[in-house]
């Protein structure tokens, strides 16, 4: 009869040895732990800046509160004014931007 191979996770020694064989030829299972492995990693120079930018962008504020408030003026008081050729030389400089490879 065969035994059942199902020691998974079992340290050798607890395990039963043939017969006529000795354990003793296995080195302890003390000796046999091995210490935990060693990662290390190194970031390239392009890494190392683009993590400062994201640092830098995640402290900034997501709006600019004076800028807004400037605006909100602005309207409420009919001083701003919409330069309609600005903008569509804007979007044609986005567009090309966006175009050229």
């Amino acid at each position: 009869m065969t035994p059942k191979i199902d020691a998974i996770g079992v340290p050798a020694s607890a395990l039963p040895t043939a017969p006529g064989k000795s354990s003793a030829a296995s080195p302890p299972a003390s000796s046999l732990q091995a210490s935990p492995p060693q990662d290390s990693v190194q970031l390239t120079a392009g890494a190392r800046l683009i993590q400062s930018a994201q640092a830098a962008v995640s402290q900034a504020p997501d709006t600019d509160a004076r800028r807004i408030a400037d605006l909100k003026s602005a309207i409420s008081e009919g001083r701003y004014s919409v330069n309609p050729e600005r903008i569509a030389s804007g979007l044609m400089r986005s567009q090309l931007e966006l175009a050229s490879p």
